[in-house]
């Protein structure tokens, strides 16, 4: 007939659950949950994990979100798909990573961009030139990212909320809150 099959050791079978396909991803990346970089107990397993999501940045900033597959996500980082589910679900949950880190360090940088100590002493027409300035920095540097998260932020309920939750966080941390309440936008 054909070439025997070889057996594998017993060690190396692993038992199939009934709901589905045994993996071998860290427990917090599981079902959708946020994994902290921080506690991989291997650096070699940080390292995977941070070239993976740099390499989604990347290719969802090029091509989008529809023009990229985990296939091409892992061939970036340099990584196996099948080393790219050891630590994400689906292409959805590294796509929500990416738009969180996004938006955490274009809040980060906007805010440190906006101290009061850097206009001190400087002109109100340069102070604005400067706000400007600091409020399109970020996006014109993630341009392609930008818009692939303000599309997706209409299709997709998780990416939707993503953006809710960025616009009630800086409103409460510009301490706008009150502000918006009296004028009655809240």
């Amino acid at each position: 007939a054909g070439m025997p099959r070889r057996s594998r050791p017993v060690s190396a079978v692993r038992a199939r659950p009934a709901d589905g396909p045994v993996r071998a991803r860290p427990v917090a990346a599981r079902r959708g949950r946020r994994l902290d970089p921080g506690a991989f107990p291997q650096e070699r397993a940080r390292r995977t994990y941070e070239a993976l999501v740099s390499a989604a940045s990347r290719q969802f900033g090029e091509r989008g979100y529809d023009g990229v597959g985990t296939p091409e996500i892992a061939r970036a980082a340099k990584v196996s798909v099948g080393s790219f589910y050891r630590y994400f679900d689906d292409k959805k949950q590294i796509y929500l990573e990416v738009v969180r880190r996004l938006t955490e360090r274009a809040f980060e940088e906007t805010m440190a961009g906006l101290s009061a100590e850097r206009f001190l002493g400087v002109a109100r027409h340069q102070t604005i030139s400067m706000a400007i300035d600091v409020l399109f920095a970020h996006a014109t540097r993630n341009t392609g990212l930008l818009r692939s998260f303000l599309e997706m932020s209409f299709r997709d309920p998780d990416v939707a909320e993503i953006q809710r939750q960025i616009e009630r966080d800086t409103v409460r941390r510009l301490g706008l809150a009150d502000a918006l309440e009296r004028a009655g936008h809240a």
